[in-house]
C-alpha cells in the first residue's frame, strides 16, 4: 500500500546543450524480470524533466521502485550531471493482503511438480501462518523476500487432473494485523483454486514384444505402463482365446498376465489392452504397440522358406532347391519329391540326379 508522492534530484539545472530526464518502473516483485519504465501518467513516451515533480497515482500500491536516468548532450565536450535522486513516499498503517499467487486463481493446466507461491503486501509473522491445501498433500514452507513471501513445497507430485484449493486461514503481519482481502486487485483471491495437468497413460513396453517369435509356451505376458493405473479398469483381449489372470507390481505400473494352459504351438497371438490411470484417463498410443502380436514356439518343425518359391517359374535348369526349416533336422529323414513326371513318387534326393538337387539350411528354433 505504498503511495509514491514525488521525485527530486540535484543539481536541478544542467549545462547548456544538455538534458537530464527520468523514467520510473514499479513492481511488487523484487526480481521483476522485465521492469517497465514510464514517465508521467505511466506513459512510456513521457519523461520526468523538472525537479521536484509529483508522481502519479498509477505508481501506487507497488513495494519496489526503480529509476532510470537519461544523460543527453549535443556536445561531446559537455555532459549533464547528477549528484542525488530522492523519492518521497508514504505507507499508511494497513492490514496485510495477498498480492500474488502462483498458480493464479483458476489456472489450468498446472504441472504436478509446481510449488505453490504466495506473496504478501508486507513483512509477515511467519509463525502465524495457517493454511490448507485440498486435496490434502504433505507440505513444508519456505519464506523469502524478507519474510513477505512464502513457498508451499510438496515433495510428492500433486494428483493429476484434480482441482486444488489453497486457503490461507490465518496470517498476520509483524505488527499483528490480520490478513484481509486484496483491496486493489480482486482477481487475487483467498482461497484460490487451480487444476493440475491431465496426462494420459501409455504402454512403455511389453514382453513378449511386438512381432516376437518362438515365444515359450508357458511364457507370461508382461505389460509396463507410464504411470500407476487403476487396476480395476484393466481389460485384456487375446486371440486365439486364452484364460488369463493378472497380478500388479511396481506401484501398479506393471501387470503380469499368467495362464495355466500353455500357448498353442506355432500360433500367432494378438493381445489388446484397455485401462485407465488413477485420474480415469484412457490409454493413448506410446512406444509399445497396442494391440500387438507374437508367435508361440513350434514344437514340431516346419518349412520356413523355399527357393524357388511356390509357383515360381522361369527357374534356371541348374538351380538348386533350398529349403529352410524352423530347427535342425535329422538329415537322413529329409526326402524330396521329384515332380517331373505325372507318376512321380517321393524318394531320397540324390545330387547325382543333377537337375533337381536339394540343399538344406538348418536353423534352430527355441
Amino acid at each position: 500500500n505504498a503511495v509514491w508522492t514525488s521525485i527530486a534530484w540535484t543539481p536541478t539545472s544542467q549545462p547548456g546543450g544538455t538534458i537530464l530526464r527520468y523514467q520510473i518502473a514499479v513492481s511488487n516483485d523484487p526480481s521483476e524480470p522485465s521492469w517497465n519504465y514510464v514517465g508521467p501518467n505511466c506513459d512510456f513516451t513521457q519523461y520526468f524533466t523538472s525537479s521536484p515533480t509529483s508522481i502519479d497515482t498509477c505508481f501506487n500500491n507497488n513495494r519496489y521502485l526503480k529509476i532510470v536516468a537519461y544523460f543527453i548532450s549535443s556536445d561531446d565536450s559537455t555532459t549533464s550531471t547528477l549528484d542525488s535522486v530522492t523519492n518521497d513516499y508514504t505507507v499508511a498503517a494497513a492490514n496485510p493482503y495477498i498480492v500474488l499467487t502462483d498458480p493464479i486463481n483458476t489456472a489450468n493446466p498446472v504441472p504436478q511438480t509446481q510449488q505453490i507461491f504466495i506473496r504478501f503486501s508486507e513483512i509477515m509473522d511467519t509463525t502465524s501462518l495457517i493454511y490448507n491445501v485440498n486435496p490434502a498433500t504433505s507440505t513444508t514452507e519456505t519464506w523469502s523476500e524478507n519474510n513477505s513471501a512464502v513457498t508451499i513445497n510438496h515433495a510428492a507430485p500433486l494428483q493429476e487432473c484434480k482441482v486444488y484449493t489453497v486457503t490461507i486461514t490465518q496470517a498476520k503481519d509483524a505488527a499483528g494485523n490480520n490478513l484481509v482481502p486484496n483491496p486493489v486487485d480482486t482477481s487475487v483471491t483467498n482461497p484460490f483454486t487451480f487444476v493440475t495437468e491431465c496426462v494420459h497413460p501409455w504402454i512403455t513396453a511389453t514382453n513378449p514384444a511386438s512381432s516376437a517369435t518362438d515365444v515359450p509356451l508357458a511364457a507370461q505376458i508382461v505389460v509396463d505402463f507410464s504411470e500407476a493405473m487403476d487396476t480395476t479398469s484393466l481389460g485384456v483381449g487375446i486371440a486365439p482365446n486364452l484364460s488369463l489372470t493378472s497380478a500388479w507390481s511396481n506401484g501398479d505400473t506393471r501387470v503380469t498376465l499368467s495362464h495355466v494352459v500353455g500357448f498353442t504351438q506355432c500360433s500367432v497371438y494378438t493381445v489388446n489392452i484397455t485401462a485407465t490411470d488413477l485420474a480415469g484417463l484412457a490409454l493413448v498410443p506410446g512406444p509399445a504397440p497396442n494391440p500387438w502380436s507374437f508367435q508361440a514356439h513350434c514344437t514340431t518343425p516346419y518349412i520356413v522358406t523355399t527357393n524357388p518359391a511356390q509357383l515360381q517359374y522361369n527357374i534356371a535348369l541348374n538351380a538348386q532347391v533350398v529349403v529352410v526349416f524352423s530347427e535342425p533336422m535329422v538329415q537322413a529323414s529329409v526326402h524330396g519329391l521329384d515332380e517331373r513326371r505325372p507318376d512321380a513318387h517321393p524318394e531320397p534326393c540324390r545330387a547325382a540326379r543333377g537337375l533337381h538337387t536339394v540343399r538344406h539350411e538348418y536353423h534352430r528354433g527355441q
